[in-house]
């Protein structure tokens, strides 16, 4: 069993060092690259954490942003991603709930961070950036870590109130993404085109990919899901081969036309989540890309993004209901009545997930915690 995500990037990063790792329209870092990075950064980091610190991240769309993920990891830690572009009251609600003794920023959104409720140490990015990395210092933090230590903590919507701390733990994530890559067969020659925030669940997908097949990951710029024609162009000059998007990002170019004008030429793989698929537009990417294989995953943030998927392996029509499928290797799907006993075949239950997929709880809520993961008391952190 491998302790930490830190194993596999040790192993990509020798084995593809030469190979584009993460690329966006002005930038890339090879697999060395980022390596080297995320061991400058940690080395930084380990001088001014505690191994098992949460770091805030708050950072934009680019390269580097998950070069300060790992980071952290490299350091020990865990981390808490924050889109610098998200509103003020966001990003407080979210620092007065990690409460984490420092927070890293890329300079873009420096002057952001010096108006936020923060009373920690800001460190700016770029000035950590060509920190001498300490082999021993981060050898030692690494052993820190064991599978069941906190990876992250993303936040959901908040659409309740508060935003919840989603904890998840190395084992946790690198079960998913092993169980989803086993479906969508992502391998080494995938390059995958990010739609996602960076520091939303779905992102974990065109993070952890690389690190874990050796794939690589162009950050699609956000302004061209509103041009579809544009997005198509972009994914054909980079190859694109597999993406991993919500519904609304493969909604929005067959509603727009975009398949008048062209299509992705290199694209094999499809998965989409998030919500239900409108069946009218999935057929339009059927007709125009047979080839493709297709997934709908189903599943909150706190089964490690996905626990369900089902293989569109029919000819949609337009009023066609796909079906959420069955659970991912290692995930257990359970449907329960109110007094959590199991359902009778054939009768409708609650959705319940088990598994080493689970989340640790949500930072800092033990109450919350308590409420929704029956089946066990995870230890929740903070």
């Amino acid at each position: 069993m491998q302790t930490s995500v830190l194993e596999r990037l040790d192993a990509s990063a020798s084995r593809y060092a030469d190979k584009v790792m993460f690329k966006d329209p002005e930038r890339s870092l090879t697999f060395g690259q980022f390596d080297a990075l995320t061991k400058s950064i940690g080395t930084y980091l380990a001088g001014v954490t505690k191994p098992g610190d949460p770091v805030a991240v708050m950072s934009g769309r680019h390269v580097f942003t998950p070069s300060c993920f790992l980071g952290a990891v490299r350091a020990g830690c865990f981390y808490a991603p924050m889109d610098g572009d998200m509103p003020k009251q966001r990003l407080n609600q979210i620092l007065s709930v990690i409460k984490a003794p420092n927070l890293l920023v890329d300079q873009a959104h420096l002057e952001m961070a010096k108006t936020l409720d923060y009373d920690g140490n800001i460190i700016v990015m770029e000035e950590i950036m060509d920190t001498a990395a300490d082999e021993e210092l981060l050898a030692a933090r690494a052993a820190t870590l064991v599978c069941t230590s906190p990876l992250y903590v993303i936040f959901t919507s908040g659409s309740t109130g508060k935003p919840k701390g989603v904890i998840t733990s190395h084992l946790s994530l690198m079960t998913y993404i092993d169980s989803v890559c086993k479906v969508l067969d992502i391998n080494d020659t995938d390059i995958m085109g990010n739609q996602s925030p960076l520091d939303y669940i779905a992102a974990v997908r065109d993070i952890y990919f690389p690190i874990s097949k050796g794939a690589s990951t162009f950050i699609i710029p956000k302004n061209e899901f509103a041009v579809p024609t544009e997005l198509f162009g972009t994914l054909n000059r980079e190859k694109i081969t597999a993406l991993c998007w919500s519904v609304a990002g493969v909604e929005i170019p067959a509603k727009l036309g975009a398949f008048d004008e062209s299509k992705p030429e290199y694209l094999k793989k499809l998965c989409f989540s998030g919500s239900v698929m409108p069946c009218k537009y999935l057929k339009i990417w059927q007709e125009h890309l047979p080839d493709v294989l297709y997934v709908n995953q189903y599943g909150p943030t706190e089964s490690t993004a996905s626990c369900t998927y089902y293989v569109v392996s029919e000819k949609v029509e337009d009023d066609t209901v796909l079906p959420i499928g069955k659970p991912y290797d290692n995930y257990k799907i359970m449907l329960l009545n109110d007094d959590n006993t199991p359902t009778p075949d054939g009768e409708i239950g609650q959705i319940c997930v088990s598994g080493p997929i689970l989340a640790l709880g949500y930072y800092g809520n033990r109450e919350v915690t308590d409420e929704s993961f029956k089946d066990r008391r995870p230890r929740q952190m903070g």
